[in-house]
């Protein structure tokens, strides 16, 4: 091979060359492999977001679903605590007139009793 200036051949020239296109080469595919691996960690960014968006949506949703059917328990409560206040009302109320009922079944039977001995002493 022929000799250029200082013992470098044409060989080692095209050899530097050939070097250097690769490394140029590797740095180019380099950059597009970080480029598309940026795009692909906005795109994960992105759908990331999404989910996270729609879970909050969800758990937004679930939660006032929640609240809307405690609302709905309490006015059962409710409604059961007015109804066991009337029904304890009815229950006082009739056991007063059970009681009006026996005092005067025993007021009766008293009376009977009554009525009984006298006519068999006026019998007798």
């Amino acid at each position: 091979m022929a000799k250029i200036e200082g013992g470098i051949t044409w060989g080692n020239v095209w050899s530097i060359g050939a070097t250097l296109i690769a490394v140029a080469v590797s740095y180019a595919t380099l950059q597009a492999g970080l480029l598309e691996g940026q795009r692909e960690m906005k795109r994960i960014e992105l759908q990331g977001g999404q989910a996270t968006q729609e879970l909050r949506l969800t758990h937004e949703k679930q939660l006032t679903d929640i609240r809307a059917d405690l609302v709905t328990h309490r006015r059962s409560i409710q409604q059961l605590e007015i109804s066991d206040a009337r029904n304890s009302e009815r229950y006082e109320a009739l056991a007063r007139s059970m009681d009006e009922l026996k005092a005067a079944q025993r007021e009766t039977n008293d009376l009977l009793r009554q009525i009984t001995s006298t006519a068999r002493q006026g019998d007798g």
